[in-house]
């Protein structure tokens, strides 16, 4: 049995993250397994920075007229939660759309996010390509597609977009220089 680990942190994600990644052994140790894929505290810190950076350098300008807000409609997959804390670090709204919504009502609530970055399953995106033109927040730029079949997906696809933007994952990056705090939200789900 393992020691719980006990860390004074701000209650925000990247605080709380950062010091368990400082804890002594901690970093190396598995945070995520799913069947052959495995990922340390360290390396799913060194996810979310990349992440981080990404998703800043995509929605430039973050204020009242250009809200920080990123879609998803993804499966389970490490790469959500990447996405996931990314946001978290970088003070950005994650909202999850609900993967088994069409048609207007999928529009509705993509519109209704604000969001102006869109990252989606491949196996779901022909559902957003059928709304696409309804879409008034996400630049064509900004529709990302994550790769989980065997064929290369139609459009931007989310990881090789950050490997040539932000280069690999064991590149040192620091946090990024914003403010965040607890009262900050984080994620709006759209169930």
């Amino acid at each position: 049995m393992s020691a719980l680990i006990q860390v004074d942190a701000p209650f925000c994600f990247g605080a709380q993250l950062e010091a368990r990644v400082a804890a002594p052994g901690l970093a190396e140790q598995d945070f995520l397994l799913h069947r052959d894929r495995r990922w340390s505290y360290g390396r799913y810190r060194n996810e979310c920075l990349r992440m981080a950076h990404f998703l800043l350098r995509r929605l430039g300008t973050v204020d009242a007229a250009h809200p920080g807000h990123v879609a998803m409609m993804l499966d389970n997959h490490f790469e959500l939660l990447a996405l996931y804390g990314g946001c978290g670090y970088a003070g950005l709204t994650l909202f999850g759309i609900n993967t088994g919504l069409r048609g207007a009502a999928l529009a509705g609530v993509l519109n209704q996010s604000k969001a102006r970055v869109l990252v989606v399953d491949q196996r779901l995106l022909p559902e957003v390509m059928r709304i696409r033109d309804q879409l008034v927040h996400v630049p064509a730029e900004n529709l990302l597609v994550l790769q989980t079949g065997a064929e290369i997906p139609e459009g931007q696809e989310l990881m090789a977009c950050i490997e040539a933007q932000e280069g690999g994952v064991a590149a040192p990056r620091s946090a990024p220089d914003v403010a965040v705090g607890p009262e900050q939200n984080l994620m709006v789900i759209f169930t």
